[in-house]
């Protein structure tokens, strides 16, 4: 009887809850009419073209009736945050750099790919960015190993008191605000091509039986290695340096 009731409750709920659905339903003008206005007018191909450099993750956002666009650039070597600005959208002028690399011993040396923060998310809006304490935010991603985002990453802070202005934001003090290394991080899960990577170095670092001998109380710690009498050497086992996070 009480499962009974239950389940009956249960039914209500769910059809309360459909016919509420029901009310919200956008009519079907309405999504054609915004698709509409969504729709890219033009069709000019590539922007801001930069010969051999790569850009990504461009942002708009307005300030002062004018289009500013966030973007970053890939020379081969590491990410940097660039801005550019346009009357139309369709012909953009390159302002300069907003975020270079950090110096060479710091942490972002490599690598800094910033978004802004706190755009006007309201559909029709101002589009602009709102300041947080009298300041304009954005969060990156940065590194200090070249390539395309190579790990470890981290994320760092930086702000400005006028994102339209061409000069650097100022990184936080204590950047970076979030790392793999900090304590209540989850592991990476490996992935399939981490998954084969390591499969292959540990076939490829494989020793024969004769020189092969295992120190036990490493394998008690859950890091197998392989040691190689010639050399008195320890080779971690590469899976297990991978979901340790060491790579």
């Amino acid at each position: 009887m009480q499962k009974a009731k239950t389940m009956t409750a249960l039914a209500v709920v769910l059809a309360t809850g459909f016919a509420f659905c029901d009310d919200m339903a956008i009519p079907q003008e309405t999504m054609a009419r915004i698709a509409r206005e969504a729709a890219t007018p033009y069709k000019v191909g590539i922007i801001a073209p930069e010969k051999g450099e790569k850009l990504d993750g461009p942002m708009v956002f307005r300030r002062n009736g004018r289009w500013y666009m966030m973007y970053v650039r890939f020379d081969g070597k590491g990410y940097e945050t660039m801005l550019a600005d346009s009357d139309d959208l369709l012909k953009w002028r390159k302002l300069g750099c907003i975020l270079p690399r950090g110096k060479a011993w710091a942490w972002d040396s490599e690598q800094a790919d910033g978004v802004p923060l706190l755009l006007d998310p309201e559909w029709e809006g101002a589009n602009e960015l709102k300041p947080f304490n009298g300041k304009y935010w954005m969060l990156y991603i940065g590194g200090a190993k070249r390539g395309y985002e190579t790990d470890p990453l981290c994320t760092g802070v930086a702000c400005t008191d006028n994102p339209s202005a061409a000069r650097e934001w100022a990184r936080a003090k204590n950047s970076p605000v979030l790392s793999p290394s900090d304590t209540d991080a989850r592991p990476r899960p490996l992935d399939e091509v981490d998954r084969r990577a390591a499969s292959a170095s540990v076939r490829a670092v494989r020793p024969r039986p004769r020189a092969q001998a295992v120190d036990h109380q490493a394998q008690r710690r859950g890091l197998p290695l392989l040691l190689c009498r010639r050399r008195l050497r320890a080779r971690p086992c590469a899976c297990d340096v991978a979901q340790a996070g060491c790579r």
